[in-house]
C-alpha cells in the first residue's frame, strides 16, 4: 500500500472510520480515541481539534483485524497468523526491496522555512491530563549516518513551541547510536526527520527492532508493502523521507542542549516520569498541500502504540528464540503485559530445560533489555489461552524450586517496575541525558515436573478423550439443535 491515504480509503470502503464533524477540543479528541480503543471500535477522523484547518485521524491501527488490512492478509488472520507472516518476512532478507529515490512528491506540495515555520497550526495534543505537553505520538523519527545508513524508528516527540521539540533518544537504540557518532566526530547535531503520515509498512518498519544497526527499515517496508518505497531527498537536511508521506519536520538534534521533559502517559499504561533529552530544533516543514494529521494513542492496552509494538517485538523474539532456545515451540509477549512479560513453550525433553529457556529469553537483546517476567510451559498448554497459562503458573511450579529471581540490572528506562531511572554520564552522547533504569528480572518454571528432577512428577491433566471433543466441536450445532 503506497501511502496512508490508500488506507484510509479502505478503511473508509468498509466502514471502518467514524467521522466527527463537529469542532472538538484536544481533550474531547483523546476521550474519544480512549473510548474507541476500550470498545475496540474504528478508526476516527476529527474535521477539526482546538481549532485547527487541519483534519486529524487516529486509531487506523488500534486493532489487529486492521493490522490484517494495512499487511494485505486474509481478513479472518488471527494474531499468530500475523506474527508468523511477520517473522517470515524477516528472516528472508533476501527478499527485501531497496528503496527508489524520487525528485520530489506529495510531501513536498508545501514548503516552509523561517518565520512560516509553525507547529502548533497542526492538531497536536496533550493526549493525557499530566501529561508535560502536547507530544507527536505516531512518527517515522529518520537519521542517517556515514557507515552505519539510515535508521527510521518511532520516538516520542515533545513539542515545546511552534519549532522546538524534545525527541527521546537513548544510547541502546539507533537514533542514540547515531547522535554518539555524530558526538565523537565532533558535530553538535544529527540531522533528523520527523515524518507523519506514513504507509502502513513503513509504520510498521520503523517499529521494528532490526538484526543488525546497519539494516535499513526501508528495506523492510518496501517486503511488506510488495513494491519498493520511493523516497525524496529533505529540502533543508540530508536525509530520505517517503516521498507519499502527509507532513516532514526537518531539523537539528543537539546533544549539548538538554532538555527537561514530560512527564507522559506511556504506551505501557502509566505515566512516567520528566526525562531529560536532546533538544530538536525545526528547520523546515513540509506537507501535502491539504496534509493529514495522522496519530494515535499510547496508554491504552488496545491504543496503537501497543498494537504497533506487538507485531514487530513478538515477530523479533520469535525469530531469535526460535535459534536459541532447544526445543522451543511457541513464544509470546500478552498484549496485557505490555512487553515486559514473555511465555516461553517448549517441548521438554529433559531435566531443567525450562531452566535454559529462562536464561535464553533473558539474555536475548528484547528479553535482557525489556522483559522482566519469563514463564516457561509444556507443549499442551496454550500460550495464547492466558486461563491456560494461569494454570500452568499455579499448578506446576513450587515456588521455592521454579522461581529464579536475578539481580538487577540496567534497563529500558521507561519500565515503570524498576526501582530507579538515572542519567548515564559515560555513555556516548549522554551529557545527563536520561538512559536507563535499574531492574531485577524473574523466571518462572511452570513446565510438567519429572521424576529426574529429584521431584514429584506432575500428575496428568484431566481431560476428554480428545479426538472425541474435536468431533464434538465439529458437529457442535448438530448437538444444541
Amino acid at each position: 500500500m503506497a501511502s496512508i491515504r490508500n488506507f484510509i480509503e479502505l478503511l473508509d470502503s468498509k466502514g471502518q472510520i467514524l467521522r466527527v464533524n463537529r469542532p472538538v477540543n484536544g481533550q474531547e479528541a483523546a476521550a474519544i480515541v480512549w473510548e474507541l480503543n476500550e470498545r475496540r471500535g474504528p478508526a476516527v477522523w476529527f474535521k477539526s481539534v482546538d481549532g485547527s484547518r487541519i483534519p486529524m485521524v487516529a486509531n487506523l491501527f488500534g486493532e489487529f483485524s486492521r493490522m490484517v488490512l494495512a499487511l494485505g492478509l486474509p481478513e479472518d488472520a488471527t494474531p499468530r497468523m500475523i506474527r508468523d507472516y511477520y517473522a517470515k518476512t524477516l528472516r528472508h532478507r533476501e527478499k527485501w526491496l531497496k528503496p527508489v529515490m524520487v525528485g520530489t512528491g506529495p510531501c513536498k506540495e508545501v514548503i516552509l522555512k523561517g518565520d512560516e515555520i509553525d507547529l502548533m497550526k497542526f492538531p497536536i495534543i496533550k493526549w493525557a491530563p499530566f501529561d508535560g505537553g502536547p507530544y507527536i505520538t505516531l512518527n517515522g523519527t529518520i537519521s542517517k549516518d556515514q557507515q552505519l545508513g539510515r535508521n527510521m524508528g518511532m520516538y516520542r516527540v515533545h513539542v515545546v513551541n511552534k519549532n522546538t521539540t524534545g525527541i527521546m533518544a537513548l544510547s541502546m537504540q539507533d537514533i542514540g547510536i547515531h547522535l554518539a557518532r555524530a558526538r565523537a566526530r565532533g558535530e553538535r547535531y544529527l540531522e533528523v526527520a520527523v515524518v507523519i503520515g506514513m504507509s502502513p509498512s513503513q509504520y510498521c518498519a520503523s517499529t521494528t527492532k532490526m538484526g543488525a544497526v546497519t539494516d535499513d527499515e526501508y528495506d523492510l517496508s518496501g517486503a511488506l508493502a510488495g513494491q519498493p518505497d520511493k523516497v525524496v531527498r529533505c529540502e533543508s537536511i540530508d536525509v530520505d523521507v517517503p516521498a507519499e508521506a502527509e507532513i516532514v519536520i526537518e531539523g537539528r538534534l543537539y546533544h549539548d542542549e538538554p532538555l527537561q521533559e514530560g512527564p507522559y502517559g506511556e504506551w505501557m499504561g502509566y505515566y512516567e516520569e520528566s526525562m531529560v533529552t536532546p533538544t530538536f530544533h525545526v528547520t523546515c516543514v513540509t506537507h501535502r498541500k491539504d496534509p493529514l494529521y495522522v496519530t494515535g494513542s499510547m496508554g491504552h492496552q488496545y491504543g496503537e502504540g501497543e498494537v504497533f509494538r506487538y507485531l514487530p517485538i513478538q515477530s523479533n523474539l520469535y525469530n531469535v528464540l526460535r535459534k536459541s532456545v532447544i526445543g522451543f515451540r511457541d513464544c509470546l509477549l500478552p498484549i496485557q503485559g505490555r512487553g515486559y512479560k514473555a511465555v516461553v513453550q517448549i517441548q521438554k525433553r529433559y531435566p531443567g530445560w525450562a531452566k535454559q529457556a529462562i536464561y535464553a529469553t533473558l539474555s536475548a537483546g528484547y528479553g535482557c533489555s525489556s522483559v522482566n517476567w519469563v514463564t516457561v510451559v509444556d507443549e499442551d498448554i496454550d500460550i495464547f489461552n492466558a486461563d491456560e497459562v494461569f494454570f500452568a503458573e499455579a499448578t506446576r511450579v513450587d515456588p521455592e524450586l521454579d522461581v529464579i529471581v536475578f539481580p538487577g540490572q540496567g534497563v529500558y528506562p521507561l519500565s515503570p517496575a524498576a526501582r530507579k531511572r538515572y542519567e548515564a554520564k559515560d555513555l556516548g552522547h549522554a551529557q545527563g541525558f536520561t538512559e536507563f533504569a535499574w531492574c531485577s528480572k524473574i523466571g518462572i518454571d511452570a513446565t510438567r515436573k519429572m521424576e529426574d528432577e529429584m521431584r514429584r512428577a506432575t500428575p496428568d491433566r484431566v481431560l476428554p478423550d480428545l479426538e472425541t471433543l474435536n468431533l464434538v466441536r465439529s458437529k457442535w450445532e448438530e448437538y444444541t439443535k
